[in-house]
């Protein structure tokens, strides 16, 4: 299931100029699609990205934890290691 994504570049105002730089700028549509064929080619995407730790680092900042690929990993991943983050900072 694909939904519109919350990465459009009128919101990316704050976040970080290495948004700019990412592999998916321009795509972010791309990165948020849920099906299994979406997340493969979104974290093909991201192999090769410049940026890919900071937007990684991004995600679980922001609680960017429920949809898409971010950093090369899928929410569930994200999910886990943010759940994982905070047990160990607690």
């Amino acid at each position: 299931m694909s939904r519109s994504s919350r990465y459009a570049p009128a919101t990316l105002t704050g976040r970080g100029q290495w948004m700019h730089h990412a592999a998916c700028a321009g795509r972010w549509k791309v990165m948020d699609d849920e099906t299994h064929a979406g997340v493969a080619y979104a974290k093909r995407i991201c192999g090769g990205c410049p940026v890919r730790l900071a937007c990684l680092e991004d995600a679980l900042r922001t609680g960017d934890v429920k949809y898409g690929v971010r950093g090369g990993l899928g929410w569930r991943t994200r999910q886990r290691l943010a759940a994982a983050r905070r047990k160990a900072a607690a």
